[in-house]
This record gives structure tokens, C-alpha cells and sequence, in this order.
């Protein structure tokens, strides 16, 4: 702390001559004066070193004693402005430079997550700026306690947070939640309905009265297993004498037919060769913000290739500081109509029905497929028909 006060307030060399160099030590000691690295020079002349608020002091007392003092240098934050004196800006820009590196070991410029499964690298740092945390942040600043009690709030999938910042970094520790049970209500009273028509397969009663048997045609929204229970009287009259209300529980299995369908232009703008000289434009990314070294915007009226290339830099072990220099180029082009292959667009629309089919299909096989393909308008139409076995009940709030 003492060298840090010396190296703000300054310190002076004092080169002291006179036949009684040393008694003019005792009386700088006697007055309270400090002085250190006590040298000898010769018979006659000492040199000493004090802080340059005692200098005048010191100065008086030397000449009191008999001797003469000369100050032969200046140190510290006085000393380097003096040899800048008259070069005003020169000397503000060492300052914020000074100030700049002071500020900077104590201001987070890297942000670690670790442990996140479900949750994605941008949800943690959204919710870690509207915390209170983010490139650029103040480390003294922030509460690590009050930081990771704001994060438990803001994300309800984590069951645990701790933040930890040393120096420019700061890592988000996490633990997600494990995925909640469904959690089934027995008590409630529920239907099983028909989610689409079909044709009845097999029926598995678990719990509740089928109302359907195999072979029969239902429509959407039909009930298949009742969950009212009628109590039949045993005189075999047939006549009841009560019911009550149970949760349906069972499968049917049943035949159903699913069609889609899809279409695509079989004309499409298609870039000619490239033309023109490339244009490259320059910017620099500073704490997630990026300036730009030119004035107009890079959104051109002509269509064109751009492509922007980043150059960040980075720390000994690969981790990515929130500063770099953007590089943008791009070329212009023309587009011309041009037709194109039937059959490889037929390819990819019917690539993209199965892919919708198998994700309507959850639970269930698919029997049979049958194509239809139609170019009307410029335009490819294909319609996917599907047979499928699969469970068409679902659960419904019974009346």
C-alpha cells in the first residue's frame, strides 16, 4: 500500500553535500521527515530518497544544518507527468490507459456454463443479463448469493445454481431438474374416444365397458370404452339398480387411412456466375457489439453473396474473449429462371410427406402406401395416401 502512495504522490531524489551530511540526517529524523536508500557518494555528499510532499521541508532543514541539497530526479505518477508536460493529450491517454487495465482484471469478459442438458447456452445467458450478469459487467459488483437465488427463480428447470467469478471470468455452475413424472389422476372420470376414424382391429378393455368389437367402422370423436358402469340386477331380468363412474383405461387398435400432401414450383431463380469485383468492408466486435468502419449500411439493392467472418480473440486455453474484427465481403449476381428436374423434386417432396407421416405416427405401423403426383400450374402436386394400424383412443372428461 506505502508503494502504491509513493508511486501516485511521487518521490524525490535528493543529492546531499556539506562537511556535516550525516548530522543533517539526524535533523531530517528529529523533524519527522522519512527518507530511505541512503547512499554514499563521496566524503562529503550523501543522497537519500523522501516523498515529494516533505521535499520543501526537507530542504529547509538541510540548509538549517549547514548542507546543501539538489534534487537530482522525480519519481513516480509526478515524475512521468512532468516529463509529458505541454503534451496534454499524451498524458490523458496514459491516465485512461492506466485507469483502462485497472478496470479490466476486475470486468467479466468470459462467461462459462457448465452442466446445462436441456436448457440451451442463450436461455442461461438471457437469464443471466436479466439477472444482473453479462459481458461487460462490474466482478465487485455483483452479488455471486443474490445472483444465483435470482437464476433459481427466473429458470424453474434448475434445481441448482452457483456463479463463481475470478478475474475477467465468471462461471455458471448448474443442476436441471429431472424431468417430471406424468402424475395421473385416478379419481378422475374419463372416456376413451376415437382420435380419427377407422376400422376396429382389436379391443383391450383394461378397465371400463367396450362399446365397440372388431370390425366395426367409428367415427372421430365416438366413445369406444364407457367409463360408466351399469349394475345389473341378478334375477336375469335385465334391469339395473344403480351405476358409477370409473377412469376408462384400455387400447383399440384400429385400421386407419391418413393422406397429405405437398407442393413445389417447378421454376425457381437461380444465381448466374458472379460478377463485379468483391467489395470487403472491416468492423470490430466490442463487448457483443459490433462497429462498423464505414458509414453507408451493408444491405445492397442487387442480390449478392455476402459473408461475414469473424476473428475473435482468444485466451491460452481456446476460451473466446468478447472482442474481435469482423470481416464482410460480397459479390453481386443476377438471377435467371431456370427449370427444375421433376423427378428430384418429386424426390424431396415425397421424402418430406414421409417424414410427416412418421411424426403424426406415433404409435402405430404403416401398412400400405399409395402415390399420386399432378403437375398443374407450373407446379408439382403430390398427395401421400396412407393405410395404418395404430390406437385411435384418447382420453376424454366423461359426461
Amino acid at each position: 500500500m506505502q508503494r502504491l502512495y509513493h508511486a501516485l504522490f511521487g518521490t524525490v531524489r535528493i543529492r546531499l553535500t556539506g562537511p556535516a551530511a550525516e548530522y543533517c540526517c539526524s535533523r531530517l529524523a528529529q523533524n519527522g521527515i522519512p527518507f530511505w536508500a541512503l547512499r554514499r557518494e563521496s566524503e562529503q555528499a550523501l543522497s537519500l530518497t523522501l516523498p515529494l510532499a516533505r521535499k520543501g521541508r526537507a530542504l529547509k532543514v538541510m540548509e538549517e544544518a549547514g548542507c546543501r541539497g539538489e534534487v537530482t530526479a522525480l519519481m513516480g505518477l509526478p515524475g512521468l507527468l512532468s516529463k509529458v508536460r505541454g503534451r496534454y493529450g499524451l498524458a490523458v491517454g496514459l491516465m485512461g490507459l492506466a485507469l483502462f487495465f485497472a478496470l479490466a482484471g476486475q470486468t467479466v469478459l468470459v462467461i462459462e456454463v457448465e452442466g446445462n442438458r436441456e436448457l440451451t447456452r442463450s436461455e442461461v445467458l438471457a437469464a443471466l443479463a436479466d439477472s444482473g450478469l453479462k459481458v461487460g459487467s462490474y466482478g465487485p459488483a455483483v452479488d455471486e448469493r443474490e445472483l444465483s437465488n435470482r437464476m433459481m427463480l427466473r429458470l424453474e428447470e434448475l434445481r441448482f445454481c452457483a456463479v463463481n467469478l475470478s478475474g475477467i471470468r465468471a462461471t455458471v455452475i448448474l443442476r436441471e431438474r429431472p424431468p417430471t413424472p406424468e402424475v395421473r389422476d385416478e379419481r378422475e372420470k374419463v372416456d376413451i374416444a376415437a382420435a380419427r376414424e377407422g376400422v376396429v382391429l382389436k379391443v383391450e378393455d383394461v378397465a371400463g365397458r367396450a362399446l365397440v368389437e372388431t370390425g366395426d367402422a367409428v367415427e372421430k370423436g365416438q366413445v369406444l370404452i364407457s367409463g360408466l358402469i351399469t349394475h345389473k340386477l341378478a334375477d336375469g331380468s335385465g334391469g339395473s339398480f344403480g351405476f358409477r363412474q370409473i377412469r376408462a383405461q384400455g387400447r383399440v387398435m384400429a385400421y386407419t387411412r391418413r393422406c397429405l400432401s405437398a407442393a413445389a414450383p417447378l421454376t425457381a431463380l437461380i444465381p448466374e456466375e458472379e460478377q463485379g469485383e468483391e467489395t470487403r468492408r472491416w468492423g470490430l466486435e466490442v463487448l457483443g457489439r459490433r462497429l462498423n468502419f464505414y458509414r453507408n449500411s451493408s444491405i445492397l439493392d442487387t442480390a449478392c453473396d455476402k459473408i461475414a467472418i469473424l476473428y475473435p480473440l482468444t485466451l491460452p486455453d481456446e476460451s473466446r474473449l468478447p472482442f474481435g474484427v469482423w470481416s464482410l465481403g460480397w459479390r453481386s449476381w443476377q438471377q435467371t429462371p431456370q427449370r427444375l428436374e421433376a423427378e428430384r423434386t418429386e424426390r424431396q417432396l415425397k421424402a418430406l410427406l414421409e417424414e410427416r407421416l412418421a411424426g403424426q405416427l406415433s404409435d402405430g405401423t404403416i401398412l400400405s402406401l399409395r402415390w399420386t403426383t399432378e403437375q398443374r400450374q407450373g407446379a408439382l402436386y403430390v398427395t401421400l395416401e396412407a393405410q395404418c394400424l395404430e390406437d385411435i383412443g384418447q382420453r376424454v372428461r366423461l359426461n
